[in-house]
């Protein structure tokens, strides 16, 4: 399933609301008060940009990051800064599982123990033993509730932003806690490859630790 286009703009829907997404942000920042302004600029100064040289961010760089994620998760947008940044725990373990049988794939994920909320991020599939790692490769795909035992269906969500898989695919995901308020705890990358036959598989990277 190819990711749905929005008409004459040649845009993707994933892309077309992210774009609006960040419009209304910029607005909303524009209509805060001084005040409110300000306890996101204290925030701000909390926190790194994801650069190569990390700064603290600005009052505005704050409220659109927070806000964001907070966006993308179907949660209301935030006008009242945190006063701190309330940063979840790491991720417990997670398996990805890749499977493809009698031309159905199926793509689940099951975490070895404890549970969290995780944001998911994909990237396109590729055959096996190529890199597909480079942060610019991954694209949101959604929310999960990860806990251990429980194996999380993720097929959906994957195939409406990516193509069809064939036997021998590898497939990635960066999986991002998320705390009640919003903020993102540091990234696992996971990665399988998808096996006909009914088989199974954690690929040759089940479990990569938190970068």
């Amino acid at each position: 399933m190819t990711t749905p286009i929005t008409p004459r703009t040649g845009v993707s829907i994933s892309q077309s609301r992210a774009r609006q997404n960040f419009a209304s942000m910029a607005q909303a920042y524009k209509a805060l008060t001084r005040d409110e302004q300000n306890g996101w600029l204290l925030l701000g100064k909390q926190m790194l940009s994801a650069t190569r040289k990390p700064r603290p961010l600005s009052g505005g760089q704050a409220f659109t990051q927070l806000n964001g994620v907070r966006l993308s998760c179907g949660m209301d947008m935030l006008t009242t800064a945190p006063a701190v940044p309330d940063m979840p725990p790491g991720l417990p373990p997670v398996r990805l599982i890749a499977n493809l049988a009698g031309g159905v794939f199926s793509l689940r994920l099951a975490a070895n123990s404890g549970s969290s909320t995780a944001q998911v991020w994909g990237a396109r599939p590729v055959l096996a033993g190529h890199d597909i790692y480079h942060p610019s490769a991954f694209k949101l795909l959604g929310i999960a509730a990860v806990s251990a035992g429980v194996g999380v269906d993720i097929t959906e969500i994957y195939q409406q932003q990516f193509k069809t898989i064939v036997a021998g695919d590898k497939i990635a995901l960066t999986l991002y806690a998320l705390s009640e308020t919003g903020f993102r705890g540091p990234g696992l990358v996971v990665a399988s490859v998808a096996l006909g036959m009914g088989v199974e598989s954690a690929g040759d990277a089940p479990v990569l630790k938190a970068a």
